[in-house]
């Protein structure tokens, strides 16, 4: 008798998004940003790049999600696509003109890294982390005869 396939892993319920991108700052409107307006610049080969972190959350089951950036800036996201090695997706803006950013990653062990391309046609670097959040996170051990014990309530 044949074993028993083993049951696939369930999707996740979420993943937890978390990344940066870079830019050459000759291509951004923003020379009087001061570090505590979220601008950074390292040097890479001697050119000063600029980076910028952004977080989200995506539901891989409805294939929809939401971004933040440095700029404080939300953003839905949507076209999204996830397999084992590969991300990608849509960060559209909330603004009326509609700008729209795709993202493309590869996966290389627990980062993904690849390139944005943004409403000008231009295209640079990003690099991302995914956690993932299984839906019992969410789960709450509820005992309703010990609520002290989880509210330091006093009935």
């Amino acid at each position: 008798m044949p074993s028993p396939k083993p049951t696939p892993k369930p999707r996740p319920y979420m993943l937890l998004l978390q990344g940066v991108y870079f830019q050459d700052p000759k291509f951004l409107q923003i020379a009087d940003w001061a570090e505590d307006d979220g601008y950074r610049s390292i040097a890479i080969d001697g050119v000063n790049v600029c980076y910028f972190m952004y977080m989200g959350v995506i539901f891989p089951r409805q294939r929809v999600g939401f971004m933040h950036d440095a700029g404080g800036d939300y953003h839905n996201l949507r076209m999204i696509r996830i397999t084992k090695n590969e991300l990608g997706f849509v960060k559209q803006s909330n603004e009326e003109d509609e700008k729209e950013t795709s993202f493309e990653l590869t996966r290389q062990d627990a980062i993904w890294i690849g390139k944005y391309t943004d409403h000008r046609c231009m295209t640079w670097a990003t690099k991302c982390t995914l956690t993932e959040i299984p839906e019992d996170f969410f789960f709450f051990p509820f005992d309703p005869h010990n609520l002290e014990r989880f509210f330091n309530v006093n009935h």
